[in-house]
């Protein structure tokens, strides 16, 4: 009997584990854009739960609801307009703490994980450019890459720290080890970059160069830093075109996300209407990045590398960081931003994310 009962238990988790992944695949090639896929899986989700209620891609939009604004009503303009548009705006405040004298930052810690030493080098000869502002390279990777790169940078200007690390937490958690080792350096902003590709995705080498021209490009990084220093106000600056609405991009990291948010001392009607920045490079100013630090993450709490597309501590953090802003009190801006009239232009589509 018992072993009846275990080859049909069996039976039973393959067919499910069949179904979902037969679901997922259907989902991925499915000729739509994101936001129509998802207006699909509403109604679906919704109108018939008991016929997915067993599937793990149901139980991941339950998860997710907390994330919808619902406090829209169908005759506001911003309604349809969330509906009917490709991107939606929202107006960023202007706060300045000291008056009208502009805050004195010309420092910037940039925090590279080099997996991959050949993108590492086109990112550094752009930061060799840079003509304003100071900067410091503080590098994470595997031992044998931060060796080749040190061998090939040796005497050049930019100053370097090292730090050999496993390749465990993707790019999340070697940022996460580094920030308190930079914050006791005394830089107030940083910049995330890494060099990893995501093999997963569209046109990926095309993604990743489009991040890094966004956010190291020509006089890129000293506009950046003069946006922080004439707004207070603002915590986190994304490449534009790449800040997403977690409503529509929560895929498996839905309740994950909603538990850090809420350990940060971030209720549920915070998080309608969260932002994050997709690819998890970004410039960032210390006290966004405090509450993150807060949740003390530890190397037990990343999954070993398998090549886990979604669903890991890694993709939950990508998201985590927005909610520092929540946490306190600061806004997210993007790279295009408009120092006379600043809003942040959230896109519901990313071309380079399937």
């Amino acid at each position: 009997m018992a072993n009846r009962w275990f080859m049909t238990d069996r039976k039973n988790k393959r067919d499910k584990s069949f179904k979902q992944h037969d679901f997922s695949i259907i989902w991925k090639y499915f000729p739509f854009q994101r936001p129509f896929k998802e207006t699909l899986k509403n109604f679906l989700f919704s109108y018939f739960p008991k016929l997915f209620n067993h599937w793990e891609i149901y139980q991941n939009w339950r998860n997710a609801t907390v994330y919808r604004n619902t406090r829209l009503k169908i005759y506001q303009f911003a309604f349809w307009k969330r509906r009917l548009f490709d991107k939606y705006s929202y107006r960023i405040k202007t706060v300045n703490e000291t008056g009208s004298k502009k805050v004195v930052i010309n420092r910037l810690a940039v925090i590279v994980h080099a997996f991959y030493a050949d993108i590492f080098f086109e990112i550094y000869q752009t930061l060799l450019k840079v003509e304003k502002t100071k900067l410091s390279l503080y590098l994470t990777g595997p031992e044998q890459v931060l060796s080749q790169i040190k061998a090939e940078i040796a005497g050049k200007p930019l100053p370097v720290k090292y730090f050999p690390v496993k390749n465990h937490g993707r790019d999340i958690l070697p940022f996460l080890k580094i920030l308190p080792v930079v914050f006791a350096d005394g830089y107030t902003i940083v910049l995330k970059l890494h060099t990893k590709r995501s093999n997963h995705l569209n046109r990926r080498d095309h993604w990743r160069n489009d991040l890094f021209a966004k956010l190291t490009g020509s006089g890129c990084v000293d506009r950046m830093m003069e946006i922080f220093r004439s707004n207070s106000s603002v915590g986190i600056i994304g490449p534009s075109g790449n800040i997403m609405p977690m409503y529509l991009y929560y895929a498996a990291n839905g309740l994950r996300v909603h538990t850090m948010a809420n350990k940060m001392g971030v209720t549920n009607q915070q998080l309608a209407d969260l932002n994050f920045v997709a690819g998890s490079m970004f410039y960032a100013r210390k006290e966004a990045l405090l509450p993150v630090l807060g949740l003390h993450l530890s190397e037990a709490d990343f999954e070993q590398e398998q090549g886990q597309n979604d669903g890991t501590m890694a993709h939950a953090i990508e998201r985590v960081f927005a909610v520092g802003l929540v946490a306190t009190g600061l806004q997210m801006a993007d790279t295009d931003y408009n120092f006379e009239k600043p809003v942040l232009i959230v896109n519901k589509i990313n071309k380079f994310i399937i």
